[in-house]
């Protein structure tokens, strides 16, 4: 695999920028869609000069998705992610298992993160996401905090999100892709259901060795 580096910014310094790190990956992609006449990768492309000095093009491309763990999903998004009621942002009526609002929702519609049916998720659509931002812009400031804990997400105009010219190409839902080693392995899903599972095995004598041993036989699928 091949990571193309564009660039490392400190933390300390993405602060200072208008929407943080969500504003700076607005400017990036503002820079692809916007800057000039003939920077536009998706609707103008560009020419590719080679190297006996002659052009060949235009060449088009279009943004695929953004590939990230939850912490960097979040800074793109400039989510609320576990802080905010609406944990998942894919998913309109997924809430944080703590908020305890899918117990007063007579209706059923509202679910908790550990709800094991996904049938019950109902999924948020890129327009269903602009929908909620563009109401939190407007809400009344006083009461903009408490709402931005109920949408999940900030109402800052300055974030990915509130680039409405950007919209035509770039959708939270349509170009959001969670890192399958973060979400599952590495701090994920599976490791966690394995120092549960280790935690409630080892009163029978069942330690990490044998279970290393047991898991060793499973075959795994491999990457063609």
């Amino acid at each position: 695999n091949n990571w193309m580096l564009l660039g490392v910014l400190r933390n300390k310094v993405v602060a200072k920028i208008k929407g943080g790190f969500s504003g700076l990956l607005r400017n990036l992609l503002r820079n692809f869609f916007f800057f000039g006449q003939t920077s536009n990768i998706q609707d103008v492309g560009f020419l590719v000069k080679t190297s006996d000095g002659s052009s060949v093009g235009p060449v088009f491309g279009k943004l695929g998705f953004f590939l990230g763990d939850d912490a960097a999903i979040t800074a793109s998004w400039s989510s609320k992610g576990a802080s905010g009621n609406m944990s998942c942002l894919l998913c309109r009526n997924v809430c944080r298992l703590d908020s305890q609002l899918p117990t007063y929702d007579e209706t059923g519609y509202l679910v908790d993160h550990a709800e094991g049916d996904s049938e019950k998720f109902d999924l948020h659509t890129d327009q269903s996401v602009w929908s909620c931002f563009d109401r939190l812009l407007g809400t009344p400031p006083a009461r903009l905090a408490a709402m931005e804990i109920v949408y999940g997400m900030h109402g800052d105009l300055d974030s990915l999100l509130g680039d409405t010219e950007l919209r035509p190409y770039v959708g939270l839902v349509s170009h959001t892709m969670f890192d399958f080693g973060h979400v599952f392995v590495i701090n994920g899903l599976c490791q966690f259901e394995m120092v549960e599972f280790l935690a409630r095995a080892k009163p029978f004598g069942i330690t990490f060795p044998q279970s290393t041993t047991w898991f060793s036989a499973w075959p795994c699928p491999k990457s063609e």
